[in-house]
């Protein structure tokens, strides 16, 4: 007895819903892993601070915590503003 157009019966409706079944589990396997990349994105590595493009600030910050000397300090806060 033949089943279907082709004469495949009950084997090519089992791969059918098992290719329906997988399509569906990978789609939401990929809705799941977009979300988890779109919390991540705009986040700092562990360890790093955020970009900042003002570099007046970078360079107070610099002389606060004692990475450059008053000297260094006042040598680019001239060249910064213009004052060479």
């Amino acid at each position: 007895m033949m089943y279907g157009m082709y004469g495949n019966g009950w084997f090519a409706v089992a791969f059918g819903v098992l290719g329906l079944q997988t399509l569906f589990l990978g789609g939401v396997a990929a809705a799941a892993l977009l979300v988890a990349l779109r919390q991540q994105v705009g986040r700092p590595a562990a360890g790093h601070t955020p970009w900042r493009a003002d570099a007046q600030a970078i360079l107070n910050e610099r002389f606060a915590e004692g990475e450059i000397d008053e000297a260094e300090f006042t040598s680019r806060r001239a060249v910064l503003s213009g004052r060479d």
